[in-house]
């Protein structure tokens, strides 16, 4: 009999911050356009969600079990409003919250439309491994679980600030509760220098937000382009929850989690009207979030001068090593 079958992309030590009896989570369903209450046990989980094969279906669950279990007892913390942390505890968070980034149907996603890329343009290493049976089209959740190492190695400048929540309006989750976005890459496609953008590392400029609580969120962000100073939490308008959680909606694939009744449609409207967008559309195959000019926090400086000198500086300071797939495609 196989084990693990039912194989959670959102953890259950996540969804349960947003219990109210650890056994039950609000949800809406995006495309059914209705609310309910759900088991825990049966949300956000698909079976055999990371098998390599149907020998080997448990291996990658076993592994974000590890996971899981590292970060708990700091996710506990958090709720209780302890936020300091030692340099293990807070390596072990991030590698939490990127794990969360990569495990979901929407980085899946985006795996596939790598896999055909690759297979189009017939770039060896991986085509070997899709000859071979190692990479399939079924085994997609696989393949992005197993890239968490080097996106956490490439998001090198690991700065971080917990989002303190204490308004009437309260944080959401979703099927991809982990957002990825850049207000510097946003800029520099505006300024029409993604070209200096592109001789960067991968994710340099990235801004990584997971909820963690209805009253709790964390944004880990590359320190080379944002400074917070010596802070290591910032306090929430109502404003900065709702431009969060508008987030949180467009990145959602099929529902939206939260906290029993603290959901309000009325609230999110306008994200789940953008999510039709063709921007939006094009960043479907993606783990980016789309966002746009209008995306502002109260507590995030961001100015354009500052940035696009920045994006100029580290292109020839820090320019990317060329990569195996770099060499192939020359």
């Amino acid at each position: 009999m196989a084990e693990n079958k039912k194989q959670h992309f959102v953890p259950q030590v996540l969804l349960r911050c947003f219990s109210t009896d650890s056994k039950t989570i609000g949800e809406y369903l995006i495309d059914e356009d209705r609310c309910l209450t759900t088991p825990i046990a049966t949300t956000a989980q698909k079976s055999n969600f990371y098998k390599v094969n149907e020998q080997d279906r448990t291996s990658i669950e076993k592994l974000y079990g590890a996971i899981e279990s590292s970060a708990s007892p700091i996710l506990k913390r958090i709720q209780e409003g302890i936020f300091g942390l030692n340099d293990d505890e807070i390596e072990c968070l991030f590698l939490f919250v990127v794990s969360q980034l990569m495990r979901t149907p929407k980085a899946a996603k985006a795996m596939g439309a790598i896999l055909d890329f690759c297979e189009k343009k017939r770039i060896k290493v991986v085509q070997d491994e899709i000859d071979s049976g190692l990479r399939t089209h079924d085994n997609l959740p696989m393949q992005s679980s197993l890239g968490i190492p080097s996106v956490a190695e490439y998001m090198s400048g690991k700065g971080y600030v917990f989002v303190i929540n204490e308004t009437a309006k309260k944080f959401l989750l979703s099927d991809n509760p982990a957002c990825l976005f850049s207000p510097v890459a946003e800029l520099a496609v505006e300024k029409q220098i993604w070209d200096r953008m592109l001789e960067q590392e991968p994710f340099s400029g990235y801004m990584l937000y997971l909820p963690l609580g209805p009253s709790v969120g964390i944004i880990c962000f590359d320190d080379d382009y944002y400074d917070f100073g010596q802070d290591i939490f910032v306090t929430a308008t109502e404003s900065d929850v709702r431009m969060l959680n508008a987030l949180g909606v467009i990145n959602a694939s099929k529902y939206v989690l939260f906290q029993d009744g603290t959901f309000n449609k009325e609230d999110v409207a306008e994200a789940l009207v953008v999510r039709g967008s063709d921007k939006v559309r094009r960043h479907e195959d993606l783990i980016y979030t789309s966002i746009d000019k209008s995306f502002s926090l109260s507590w995030l400086n961001i100015d354009d001068e500052v940035l696009t000198y920045l994006i100029n500086r580290y292109a020839f300071e820090k320019p990317k090593k060329k990569s195996l797939i770099d060499e192939i495609m020359k």
